[in-house]
């Protein structure tokens, strides 16, 4: 019995020194990982991680870190009391200058250094398609290009530009991103190659389509009669100008029209001419019937009725817009009598009153109290004019 209680015991015994055991060894374990571990910090695609390591092998750490290394890639590592690793990327680049062309994959960040990697030589007539601290990338295409520096006179402005070298003007200005036109002027050829200092003028041409109004002017036309003495003049109708449509085309250099041509024109409203009659008859010379009707020619018609005197104003106007000449002026119906056409006036006897030409008109005569209205020069010689029966033989214009 005392056999079996102490192999039981020895048992427990063992059991607990086993499980004591276990655990100083988990300790150690625990205590050893703690005290060989590092802090490692890693820079790469502009970005920066950080991870612990027992390890102290670089690929290691950035295999446990999943970060992967390509051909053309540069790793950087310092050590303080941390790791700390740099990646530099390595980029497809091709560098050009004229025929001469580089291609490279390297890990070089800036165009600057992408340059100096390439060997090709910059100088201070050359100029790069990107500015020398700009960050590379896969597939960058950098070109370098001999400048020509040249000025440009344009819309009123001068200016000077670098422009690739081996560029013709037409190149240079489309590269520059000036506009011309096939109308505007350029004091050089074109085609021809920039070189340096090059001066370019360029005058701005516009050719345009101008509507514009313009006066006709009237004719001054002058008829002899014997209604008037023959050192006199009066204006029998007064002239009016008339007014045309014109189409012009003009050449603008600049904003200042240089040449204008008319291409098109429509009257809008005709002149009308100004007649001044002219006495040919000695003052106070008078006519027989005869003699009046013989100075008209052309188809003749004839009224009988009553005639009367009237006067008007200084300034006033007939209504045909003539100035009322004595000697001259008659006011008629024009429904009967025509206005322009030439009169004679006689009494019963076929002995001559007046002669005149139809300029006028009145209320008595459009309710046809009177044939003919005579134009006086005051109302005393209207009074002493009075009431005529009279014949009245006229003349229409042709």
């Amino acid at each position: 019995m005392e056999e079996i209680t102490k192999e039981k015991l020895n048992k427990t015994t063992k059991k607990y020194v086993a499980l004591i055991l276990m655990g100083t060894i988990g300790m150690g374990s625990i205590f050893s990982v703690g005290a060989f571990s590092r802090r490692v910090h890693v820079k790469v695609d502009d970005m920066e991680k950080t991870s612990l390591t027992v390890s102290n092998d670089t690929d290691k750490i950035l295999d446990q870190m999943d970060i992967r290394i390509f051909d053309g890639d540069v790793v950087d590592r310092r050590e303080d009391q941390d790791i700390r690793i740099s990646i530099k990327r390595a980029c497809r680049v091709s560098v050009s200058k004229g025929d001469e062309k580089v291609s490279f994959v390297k890990a070089v960040e800036t165009v600057g250094e992408a340059i100096k990697e390439s060997g090709i030589s910059v100088d201070e007539n050359d100029e790069v398609n990107y500015p020398l601290n700009e960050k590379v990338f896969s597939g960058m295409n950098i070109e370098i290009h001999e400048i020509k520096r040249i000025k440009v006179f344009v819309d009123g402005q001068q200016r000077e530009y670098t422009v690739p070298a081996g560029l013709s003007v037409n190149e240079a200005l489309n590269y520059l991103g000036i506009n011309i036109s096939s109308n505007d002027l350029i004091n050089v050829d074109i085609s021809s190659d920039i070189y340096e200092g090059m001066e370019i003028n360029i005058n701005r041409v516009e050719i345009r389509e101008v509507v514009k109004k313009e006066e006709i002017p009237f004719k001054t036309v002058y008829k002899t009669t014997h209604l008037l003495d023959g050192k006199g003049s009066q204006v029998s109708s007064t002239g009016k100008k008339g007014e045309k449509e014109v189409v012009v085309k003009e050449t603008v250099v600049d904003g200042v029209v240089k040449e204008s041509e008319e291409i098109s024109s429509k009257v809008i409203t005709e002149p009308v001419d100004e007649v001044i009659l002219k006495g040919t008859d000695e003052p106070g010379e008078k006519e027989s019937s005869s003699e009046s009707l013989a100075a008209f020619s052309g188809t003749s018609h004839v009224l009988y009725g009553s005639a009367t005197a009237y006067t008007a104003p200084s300034g006033a106007r007939t209504s045909q817009g003539n100035i009322p000449i004595e000697g001259v002026t008659i006011a008629v119906n024009p429904n009967k009598i025509p206005y322009g056409s030439r009169i004679v006036v006689t009494d019963l006897n076929n002995n001559v009153i007046c002669t005149g030409i139809a300029q006028d008109t009145g209320s008595a005569l459009m309710s046809n109290h009177a044939v003919v209205d005579i134009f006086k020069g005051s109302g005393s010689d209207c009074r002493n004019f009075g009431r005529k029966k009279v014949k009245v033989t006229f003349y229409p214009q042709n």
